[in-house]
């Protein structure tokens, strides 16, 4: 609100809740949050004062008032605050305080007036000087009041005309300065004791040289000050506020005033002055706007988005955090409506978030906000309500969370991924058992029959358990128990070789492209899984383009610093490689896309995947320490990013697979496991190429038969997990016996506990369930092979 408050009383009766009737003036400013904190933190220094203090609204209601105030209206606080002149006084006194209220409105500095109103010794005489509260971009939001008994005051003044050693007596008494000068204002007749407390002067300097009082005025003030008091008009009325300089460099405020005195022909005979200390007023108004300065400042700062909004969803205030979460200026924001930000499906939650803060709970919510461009953000609220220019209103604290939520989304992601991989370790000991014996026996019959229907029937037999033994090694290649061997590599490498494979074996329609396979940093990795991966990922480009298209491998040394590290939850500062493949297929729908990662989710038809490609892929990256992002479009293609912690180590050479089957020279192994179906599919296969096997069911009986053979028994095959007594075990007890036996360790799951603990007893040879015939005979070549061969 301006200074341009109507002081007509029509106008007064609208802003002071008069008739409907009345002419509409200017309407008042709206409080604000800090002006009635404000208010608030006042009260101790409100009570501190001696004098009757008093803060009215634009509606003319009191909001804040002293004791003192109190005593003087003879009213409890809780009758006074809230009400209004026409509740408190009788009618002639209400309109009278009406009218000084609106003259203090358009008042620069206010307005006094003395009145006389009833006390408990009858009458007394007050002085009252009422101003305009201004928040900071001078709008008026309220009154402030200063009482002041000058019941005495009078009394002297009345009594000055008979006696002025009466009123000087009674001047020394009293907390103003009062002066007297001559009409000309060049001899100073008269100024009280109170001169020496405020100005810190003493009244015989002030006497002997009047122009003292000039002097301590602050220089910024004295111009303005001189003006005033020294005028041609030397006998005019004034009324100034300024500072003052003490000796001791301190500052007060001053309000003085001065009137003349007319004797009984009209002229005037002298010039009276009083001299107020309204520092203590002065504080309170710069520690209102401070305050104010203060609530605005940190309003703006706030990074939460803050809302401000009446309870038929008008808003009255945002800050700039609001405005930039949903691209709109201020001014913008002002105008908006509830559904013009508040997602349809979220508004139904947000209802229930407003009638909850209206029965007084704050309330939290999370929902979608709309922003001017369109777009949604997942967002995180919490309002409560406020006094908001006398009435309830809410304010909501809104905090962006679409970023934390995606990031949530990745994690349970993993953690479903983590498990279906725990679930696999458990099932793939026993299913490994399984399969192990129908992979032995289907060789051993392929070369014992003769009649080609039964090859083929024992090649369907040997075909399904090789499916079965793929799929339980990519469900533990995402569990965390499938290690892999692993050497420094170049992963170009694998590219060139994919990118032979693809040119041979994907149809001609679809175009492959190569790019910065040269010049990469080396990683460490299993050649096979990172092969798996890249084949998995190419496959699934292929399916996604049956009409054609363009393939694209890629690959490029990447650092990712602390600040870009963020965009996934395995992320972390360092070097990678970065390999990427990329199609121009037909994407993965949006509702998809975050379950295709889940181990049997496919979208092929039956029979033609598993649903376990992608898993896998997910799988080993994962366990190599990198981590995978994938970025689609329907209708745009697809892109896997494959993120692999690159290693300062030099690249190592990779060598040819050896498929051949060497047999033995008639040593004995001890074989030890608790399946009957291995134990005799094992024992066929090792007798058939030249080995003589003992056998036991589990870790007790073999070391047993290990105690009672130590001599002739030349090597251990074992499996791992065994009732009674574990494979590790039964080795640590061999191995006090027999120091340089040698063993191999087998098992239908590879755990990161009993691999280092084969590790510390010197077993190099692990042979994973379920192996070929010819796997088994070549590990034991490996073992049975002179050390350093």
């Amino acid at each position: 609100m301006s200074d341009n408050v109507p002081s007509s009383d029509p106008a007064g009766a609208r802003i002071f809740g008069g008739p409907p009737g009345a002419s509409v003036g200017t309407e008042p400013a709206q409080e604000t949050i800090a002006q009635q904190r404000a208010l608030a933190l006042l009260q101790p220094i409100l009570e501190s004062s001696p004098h009757a203090i008093f803060v009215k609204d634009l509606k003319g209601r009191f909001i804040q008032l002293n004791q003192a105030f109190a005593k003087h209206v003879r009213r409890s606080r809780d009758q006074i605050l809230g009400h209004t002149n026409e509740d408190l006084f009788p009618a002639g006194t209400a309109a009278a305080f009406q009218a000084l209220d609106l003259q203090a409105l358009v008042s620069p500095h206010g307005v006094d007036v003395e009145v006389v109103l009833p006390n408990g010794d009858g009458e007394g005489t007050y002085s009252i000087h009422k101003f305009p509260l201004r928040d900071p971009l001078g709008n008026i939001y309220a009154i402030f009041g200063f009482v002041t008994d000058i019941t005495e005051r009078k009394r002297v003044q009345a009594a000055l005309e008979s006696s002025e050693e009466k009123f000087r007596q009674l001047a020394e008494n009293i907390s103003e300065v009062f002066w007297i000068t001559n009409p000309e204002k060049t001899q100073l007749l008269y100024v009280s004791p109170a001169y020496e407390s405020i100005w810190g002067r003493t009244c015989e300097s002030l006497m002997r040289s009047p122009q003292d009082w000039l002097e301590a005025v602050y220089p910024g003030d004295r111009q303005r000050v001189a003006e005033a008091a020294f005028s041609k008009q030397t006998q005019q009325a004034y009324d100034e506020v300024y500072r003052i300089v003490r000796p001791n460099g301190s500052i007060r405020w001053i309000r003085d005033r001065a009137f003349p005195l007319h004797n009984s022909a009209g002229g005037v005979y002298r010039l009276v002055g009083v001299a107020t200390d309204i520092t203590e007023l002065k504080q309170i108004e710069l520690e209102l706007s401070r305050r104010e300065a203060q609530y605005h400042e940190v309003f703006s700062a706030v990074t939460e988005g803050l809302i401000i909004r009446t309870w038929d969803e008008t808003i009255v205030e945002v800050n700039p955090a609001f405005c930039q979460m949903l691209g709109y200026t201020r001014e913008e924001a002002l105008r908006l409506k509830t559904e013009d930000f508040i997602a349809p499906d979220t508004l139904p939650l947000f209802r229930i978030y407003l009638d909850s803060i209206r029965a007084g709970h704050p309330f939290r919510y999370e929902g979608c906000l709309r922003r001017k461009d369109g777009s949604l953000i997942m967002v995180e609220a919490n309002g409560t309500t406020l006094q908001y220019n006398g009435r309830p209103h809410q304010l909501g604290a809104i905090r962006d969370i679409t970023e934390r939520k995606k990031l949530e989304e990745q994690f349970l992601r993993a953690q479903r991924m983590e498990a279906v991989g725990a679930l696999a370790a458990g099932i793939a000991h026993d299913l490994n058992n399984i399969l192990a014996p129908m992979l032995l026996a289907a060789a051993l019959l392929k070369s014992k029959l003769s009649e080609p229907k039964d090859q083929t029937m024992a090649s369907i037999i040997e075909t399904g358990a090789q499916r079965g033994a793929a799929i339980i090694r990519q469900l533990l290649m995402f569990s965390r128990g499938a290690e892999g061997t692993r050497v420094n590599l170049q992963a170009g490498h694998l590219l060139t070789e994919m990118l032979q494979i693809v040119r041979e074996t994907f149809p001609r329609n679809i175009q492959v492209e190569l790019n910065g396979a040269g010049d990469l940093w080396t990683v460490s990795a299993d050649a096979t899984q990172l092969h798996q991966v890249l084949i998995n990922l190419c496959v699934n480009a292929r399916d996604a383009m049956p009409g054609g298209g363009k393939l694209t491998l890629s690959a490029a040394n990447i650092r990712l610093t602390e600040d870009r590290s963020h965009f996934h939850p395995l992320a972390r500062p360092g070097a990678y490689v970065l390999l990427t493949v990329a199609d121009t297929g037909h994407g993965i729908p949006r509702e998809i896309v975050d379950r295709i990662f889940d181990p049997f989710f496919t979208t092929k038809p039956l029979g033609q995947g598993t649903g376990l490609g992608l898993s896998t892929v997910m799988g080993i990256v994962k366990n190599h320490g990198g981590f995978l992002t994938v970025a689609s479009e329907p209708g745009e293609g697809t892109t896997f990013s494959v993120y692999l912690p690159a290693v300062d180590a030099p690249e190592l050479a990779l060598g040819v697979p050896d498929t051949s089957a060497p047999g033995g020279h008639d040593e004995l192994i001890l074989l030890v496991d608790d399946e009957a179906s291995i134990r005799e599919a094992v024992r066929e296969v090792l007798e058939r190429n030249r080995y003589r096997v003992m056998s036991a069911a589990n870790g007790e009986e073999g070391l047993q038969r290990f105690l009672e053979h130590h001599e002739s028994v030349q090597l251990v095959l074992t499996d791992m997990m065994m009732p009674v007594m574990g494979g590790l075990d039964m080795i640590r007890s061999m191995r006090i016996l027999q120091p340089k036996v040698k063993i191999v360790a087998t098992s239908g799951l590879d755990t990161p506990d009993w691999r280092s603990g084969l590790t510390a007893l010197g077993v190099t040879e692990i042979l994973p369930k379920p192996f070929e015939p010819v796997e088994l005979l070549q590990t034991l070549q490996r073992a049975f092979a002179p050390a350093g061969c």
